[in-house]
């Protein structure tokens, strides 16, 4: 990557890594064998910031309270999901890792907390639990949104 970009968020899917660059609305992508790079891809983010896949889509935050989910054929937003917490949009969604059918990410500086998918009948769901969880360092916070994101 050149000196003038600074990477941000990289996931694996199938035999490619995905990352996002910070500030240019756009990414690349590399053979995940050899790292040789394969193509760039345009986003619909605002910035790149975090990048996770659970093995069909990419999910990409921009430091919003947004989570993409992307067609990563495509790389268009299949859809945007707003994270809220006791009625207040939850901004700085920074990292994302996609961990046993859940969606971690840092609130930048502040949190962490976990986006999960969960079909409750035929209806969707939305609950955000807060917890505290100290550290050696400092208080982590976290945040379970469970939300389907399909």
């Amino acid at each position: 990557m050149d000196d003038s970009l600074f990477g941000e968020g990289l996931t694996l899917l199938g035999e490619r890594l995905f990352q996002l660059t910070w500030s240019q609305n756009f990414g690349f992508i590399y053979d995940q064998k050899n790292l040789s790079r394969l193509g760039t891809f345009n986003h619909e983010m605002k910035e790149g910031w975090g990048l996770a896949t659970d093995g069909k889509v990419l999910f990409g935050s921009d430091g919003s309270s947004t989570l993409y989910r992307m067609d990563p054929q495509t790389f268009k937003a299949v859809s945007k999901e707003v994270v809220y917490y006791k009625g207040h949009q939850v901004q700085l969604l920074n990292e994302l890792e996609y961990v046993n059918g859940e969606i971690w990410a840092n609130v930048y500086m502040v949190c962490l907390f976990t986006c999960s998918t969960k079909i409750i009948g035929d209806n969707r769901s939305l609950s955000l639990k807060f917890c505290k969880v100290k550290t050696n360092v400092s208080h982590i916070c976290i945040y379970l949104w469970s939300k389907v994101l399909y």
